[in-house]
């Protein structure tokens, strides 16, 4: 069974783009201006840390176990020999 599609069937879709067209610029900005005002009601206060702070936590940071890399010992091209 074949569909035909007249005249009539494209000024009716156009005349419906016609009436969404604003009606989505609304909903897009209201959609907006929402997520907007949910994000300043979610926002956390920073943590502020001081360069002190921040200086004693990298010394707790330890590494354990693992292999040394070739470029740290005998530089680039001992890894490059290795990998390929």
């Amino acid at each position: 069974m074949a569909t035909a599609i007249n005249i009539n069937d494209y000024k009716l879709a156009d005349a419906f783009w016609t009436l969404l067209k604003p009606l989505k610029r609304e909903v897009r900005q209201l959609l907006a201006k929402r997520l907007d005002e949910s994000l300043k009601e979610q926002e956390l206060p920073a943590k502020e840390v001081s360069m002190s702070e921040a200086e004693h936590f990298i010394q707790t940071l330890s590494v354990h176990g693992g292999m040394k890399v070739p470029a740290d010992e005998k530089g680039i091209d001992a890894l490059l020999k290795e990998k390929y």
